[in-house]
């Protein structure tokens, strides 16, 4: 049996680290309508992800932003969490428009 899963989708909330200093964040991940419309419903997904380099994932993750991420389903709480394995950055930074 294999526990993989590959997501793409929209960071919906700000990253929060948890008392395991573990980054949590919720992602959300279009799907389409079981009648086949093209109408597209939205899943908020909660995730964890458990790497060191939490200054890199916290500088390049914003809301918004669009990633991949390959993980596992794990069962903490009761509740079905994605464990994230990787991330990768789908969508550039957003460029400071500010003038000085």
């Amino acid at each position: 049996m294999v526990n993989q899963i590959i997501l793409i989708g929209r960071l919906s909330s700000e990253i929060k680290i948890n008392d395991k200093n573990e980054q949590e964040f919720l992602l959300s991940v279009a799907r389409k309508d079981k009648d086949g419309n093209e109408e597209c419903q939205t899943d908020i997904i909660p995730c964890i992800s458990r790497f060191d380099n939490y200054s890199t994932i916290e500088s390049h993750l914003t809301l918004d932003t669009i990633i991949g991420l390959k993980g596992r389903i794990e069962m903490i709480d009761n509740q079905i969490s994605i464990i994230a394995d990787k991330i990768t950055f789908l969508s550039s930074k957003p460029k400071d428009d500010s003038f000085e």
